[in-house]
């Protein structure tokens, strides 16, 4: 019986649809665990198929009679080693057909990408403190993680004694009773529509390839591949959420890795947080992103330019530009104010 078919069987057992799909789902990322664990003991029993090899040829040369033998020796090991290395041929061959490298008859882009090694990460060894420059030096994970939790702290939390982390700002607040745009009782029955098969597929057509995963190691690829026999079960997930459900485990849980930028490597500010998501919280995300991005034109500001369907932040640029060049042409008393939130 096959992973799919013990899935289906526990279905019935499971507390909800969301609980089921993300059993199913870490099972199979631990299945993929399982395969690097395995290619890591087939190059050590490649290694350990050389050294045999090279045991014998150390052993020849040492004395007439005992020659004979180990040249017999060593071309029993050479066919031994031979007859794995052929084994393991033709099990890339089936692998190289399934990715669709070999069976199409043509190089693409795509092609290179499945084949090039993966990138090597710039890997932090040691920081200074962000504030007091008298500290010495982090170089335990431990100091490292303390040094760069004082720096996040500092510009992500309220710096105002009477603010409270914990307080939720909308209450009490009159903000959304001054709002007077709206959305049409039509848009918000389209906006609040359950997900379909077509939509989940047009989602994962439009999601970027190539991507780091989740914790999971799920990448858009896999779900891609597997899309006929997922679809339908994460269209029951996703629309069993949006009816009030809660999201699943994996859904909620995102791993925050510090990239590299430029400057010196033992500056915290030079290394910028990202949250690797799984893609199945993703591609919730991006189907309800995409119903967004036919209404956000209408609601939101003409004055911000970047993430809006059909406007550039670039013409915003145009009209700092303009602004400047008109403000000093009639010499008015105008203050410019440039605000730049650090790691935003």
């Amino acid at each position: 019986m096959d992973h799919e078919q013990e899935w289906q069987l526990i279905k019935p057992h499971s507390e909800t649809v969301v609980d089921w799909v993300d059993a199913g789902l870490r099972v199979i990322s631990l299945k993929l665990d399982s395969s690097q664990i395995t290619a890591f003991q087939r190059n050590k029993e490649e290694a350990e198929l050389k050294a045999r090899v090279e045991e014998a040829e150390k052993m020849m040369g040492l004395h007439p009679v005992s020659d004979l033998l180990w040249a017999e020796e060593r071309k029993d090991r050479l066919q031994e080693w031979g007859g794995w290395q052929i084994r393991e041929q033709e099990r890339w061959i089936k692998i190289l057909e399934t990715k669709g490298i070999i069976i199409s008859y043509r190089v693409t882009k795509e092609t290179f990408r499945k084949l090039l090694p993966k990138n090597k990460s710039v890997q932090m060894k040691e920081l200074r403190h962000p504030h007091q420059l008298g500290r010495p030096l982090a170089t335990t994970n431990e100091e490292m993680c303390s040094y760069a939790k004082d720096y996040f702290q500092d510009i992500m939390m309220t710096r105002r004694p009477y603010d409270n982390v914990d307080d939720n700002m909308a209450e009490g607040s009159a903000l959304w009773n001054n709002l007077t745009i709206r959305v049409s009782e039509e848009a918000r029955i389209w906006l609040d529509r359950p997900v379909t098969e077509e939509e989940l597929g047009a989602t994962l057509r439009c999601m970027a390839r190539g991507k780091a995963p989740g914790d999971d190691g799920l990448p858009v690829e896999f779900f891609e591949s597997c899309g006929e026999a997922l679809k339908a079960d994460l269209v029951e997930m996703y629309n069993a959420i949006q009816a009030g459900g809660r999201l699943g485990k994996s859904m909620t849980r995102g791993i925050i890795s510090l990239l590299f930028k430029k400057g010196e490597r033992n500056e915290v500010r030079n290394w910028r947080p990202i949250s690797l998501l799984n893609v199945v919280y993703k591609i919730l995300a991006k189907t309800l992103a995409n119903r967004l991005a036919n209404y956000l034109p209408c609601i939101v500001h003409r004055d911000q330019g970047a993430f809006v369907l059909g406007r550039s932040i670039f013409e915003n640029v145009v009209i700092a530009i303009e602004a400047l060049k008109l403000i000093e042409k009639e010499e008015s008393n105008t203050a410019v104010l440039l605000l730049d939130l650090e790691k935003a």
